[in-house]
């Protein structure tokens, strides 16, 4: 996971990223103006561009209830559960779990939660956090890709052949 920080030396406030485990040897990747440490988004688990664009748009006026309204308001889906895991048990639709196993607004027990109720599963957990796709995109795309051409493609012929 990637943490974001600031440090005062002699009176100027200077950002930095920091990134991995604290056991490991300790990188300085020094850059310059005018791109930041963006250079380095896709060598440091995610790129400063997904979080700026979000905090910006969290920060657009009124969003702040309405982020508030739609947390509460995530109860009503915890109602649902049953119905969709009895739907997944009866149905078994061909799924694609790929989920951030350091997550943590959505934690990796969910992700094991499908198994206990899809036969037809294709489950994937990466070391990332919630923007799984931001910090491993490329392995995630290759997974879907595969995903894709064995079971939607395939599907497909099958339908079309069979009219």
């Amino acid at each position: 996971m990637t943490t974001y920080h600031t440090v005062l030396i002699d009176g100027l406030e200077i950002f930095y990223r920091e990134a991995g485990s604290c056991d490991n040897p300790t990188i300085l990747l020094l850059h310059g103006f005018p791109t930041s440490s963006h250079m380095f988004r896709n060598l440091i688990h995610l790129s400063p561009d997904t979080w700026t664009l979000d905090q910006g748009l969290l920060d657009r006026p009124g969003n702040m209830d309405i982020q508030l309204a739609l947390k509460y308001d995530y109860q009503s889906n915890v109602r649902l559960y049953p119905q969709w895991q009895a739907y997944l048990r009866q149905y078994q639709p061909p799924t694609l779990i790929v989920w951030g196993k350091n997550d943590q607004g959505f934690l990796v027990e969910g992700a094991y939660a499908y198994k206990r109720d899809l036969k037809n599963l294709e489950f994937h957990l990466f070391d990332t956090g919630h923007f799984a796709l931001e910090e491993d995109g490329d392995a995630i795309a290759v997974h879907i890709h595969c995903f894709l051409t064995t079971h939607v493609v395939e599907n497909t012929k099958l339908t079309t052949s069979n009219k």
